[in-house]
């Protein structure tokens, strides 16, 4: 992540250089925790509308702390007089330092209901909907392009899964697999039709998958765009549940209590060395099996589909997965 947001960074810096207003305005809020939802969502599939309003949130946030600080600083230094509002303006004085990195003279006509002269007003875009919109969706074009500079083998890797699933939807089907635990898989994405049914008193709507709008029995409209778009993320979900499932194994074979939940792994205080030596041994095991992954799910998808001609597993990145074994932050 940090990589990410030293791209980003450094981008904004050259597009302010070239004036570019967006960069201007965000090139100092850029850091890891601004780009960091995006990141961690970039595996999941996250879209660059989702991405915008990620960012966008991160800077609502941003300018929410800033006036709450300000707001601080003003009631602190101000606490014990009795001189009222000069006292109140006597401290604005004071924390003059903050409120310009806070939103300047229009931070201060809201907190005070007066003007500073000379005060810089750096963030009050920030309380401009319209502007933030801008920012967000150039800070969120900026992420993308960094994320998929950084991770180019995983970002061609979720193309290839969006395309196997493409394939398989305008065969009017849904992607199937099974999950290295033997799991199997359905996508449950399709057209929903609705059926009148009449009684003596009232008519009422129901959902019926197996029907036509006439009533006459059809086979399942499948989302196409749907199935496609959700297939990266659900395969991702199926080999981390894999994963903690394995571990929730391991954990029960050596004697000691698990509990998770999606990618949150708990155990007691005193065997969380236990449990992080056996959760990275089962994630090298994962994936380092043979036939691996990704060549296992090609095969499943052939056998469902022998008329598809599937693309071929892009080329995979230089990852060692056994040093994951000796990776303190691999989970923590």
């Amino acid at each position: 992540m940090q990589g990410v947001a030293e791209i980003v960074a450094c981008r904004a810096a050259a597009d302010a250089a070239a004036n570019k207003p967006e960069a201007m305005r965000c090139v100092s809020l850029i850091d890891r925790k601004l780009v960091k939802q995006t990141v961690m969502t970039s595996v999941y599939g996250v879209t660059p509308i989702g991405a915008r309003a990620q960012i966008e949130a991160r800077l609502k946030e941003r300018r929410t702390d800033m006036k709450q600080k300000a707001m601080q600083v003003l009631e602190k230094t101000s606490q014990g007089s009795s001189r009222g509002r000069a006292a109140v303006a006597a401290a604005a004085n004071s924390a003059s330092w903050l409120l310009q990195s806070s939103g300047g003279s229009s931070l201060m006509e809201d907190l005070l209901g007066v003007k500073q002269p000379g005060m810089r007003d750096e963030y009050s875009w920030m309380d401009d909907k319209n502007v933030v919109w801008q920012v967000s969706k150039y800070l969120a074009d900026q992420t993308m392009d960094a994320i998929g500079e950084m991770f180019s083998s995983a970002r061609a890797i979720m193309g290839w899964l969006a395309d196997c699933a493409r394939l398989v939807a305008a065969e009017n089907a849904p992607v199937k697999w099974h999950s290295p635990l033997g799991l199997p898989i359905t996508q449950p994405y399709y057209k929903m039709q609705m059926r009148v049914v009449q009684t003596a008193t009232q008519s009422f709507q129901v959902i019926a998958n197996d029907v036509s709008s006439d009533g006459s029995s059809s086979e399942p409209q499948w989302l196409k765009a749907r199935q496609r778009s959700a297939f990266p993320p659900n395969f991702i979900h199926s080999i981390d549940s894999t994963h903690m499932m394995l571990t929730a194994l391991a954990c029960s074979a050596a004697g000691i209590c698990f509990a998770g939940v999606h990618d949150s792994f708990w155990t007691h205080a005193g065997d969380v060395s236990t449990m992080n030596r056996l959760l990275r041994e089962k994630f090298v095991e994962m994936h380092t099996k043979q036939p691996d992954l990704l060549e296992d799910l090609l095969s499943q998808l052939q056998r469902q589909h022998p008329n598809v001609e599937f693309p071929p597993i892009p080329v995979r990145g230089k990852l060692v997965t056994s040093r994951v074994r000796n990776s303190r932050y691999f989970f923590s």
